[in-house]
């Protein structure tokens, strides 16, 4: 299966990139280039910004993914740009996302009180003390 990673180059989406790549699938990435992340020499890097995912939509057909796991979804405007990109070009899309679930994003926003927290996060990182919205 060949699966396309929205990001993909730090944290969750990293170790999800290599577990795919284990398990016999064929693997590209798209992330601006600015993480040097130890993806297996197998995976296929795609360098651009997010907010220019319409410009890379042949680029991305011409992989042919199977699915899309795109680890970058935050807002609407983010949502609508992926269904556009990807109509057509994956039959599947799957958003992973753990961003929320971290105090550090209330913190950020404003939604939890104290101070921003240290980064990175890592999978020990305080969890959120609100609901978010």
């Amino acid at each position: 299966m060949k699966i396309l990673f929205i990001g993909g180059t730090r944290f969750i989406g990293r170790r999800t990139a290599e577990l795919f790549v284990e398990n016999g699938h064929q693997v590209a990435v798209f992330h601006r280039g600015q993480t040097n992340a130890p993806l297996p020499a197998s995976v296929q890097h795609i360098h651009g910004e997010h907010e220019n995912m319409d410009d890379f939509r042949e680029t991305f057909r011409a992989f042919g993914p199977d699915v899309v796991v795109h680890m970058l979804l935050m807002e609407q405007g983010d949502t609508t740009r992926m269904l556009r990109v990807f109509r057509g070009v994956a039959p599947r899309v799957i958003v992973i996302s753990s961003v929320d679930v971290y105090r550090a994003w209330g913190r950020l926003l404003n939604t939890e009180p104290g101070d921003i927290e240290p980064m990175p996060l890592t999978e020990n990182s305080p969890l959120r003390e609100e609901s978010y919205p």
